[in-house]
């Protein structure tokens, strides 16, 4: 794959990531916490600088109860 392209899937799940945090007024340490990361981890995620393993992707839309697709596409979130 195009690591450009790669780099903005990376950046696009991010800002979703970051969108749906905003939208369910979770704090970055509260989301860090319930992941077992860190702080700095979270924004790295949401800044596109690190790539979500889809693990980790799964969890995270466990705890936002929210599909996995959603940060993919502009699909809706449950409970939105």
């Amino acid at each position: 794959m195009d690591p450009t392209l790669e780099r903005r899937i990376d950046e696009r799940i991010g800002r979703r990531l970051r969108l749906r945090r905003k939208m369910l007024a979770v704090k970055v340490a509260d989301l860090a916490r319930g992941c077992g990361i860190s702080v700095q981890q979270i924004h790295n995620y949401e800044l596109g600088a690190s790539r979500i393993p889809a693990s980790r992707l799964q969890h995270l839309a466990e705890i936002m109860e929210t599909p996995v697709a959603w940060f993919f596409d502009n699909g809706e979130p449950r409970g939105s």
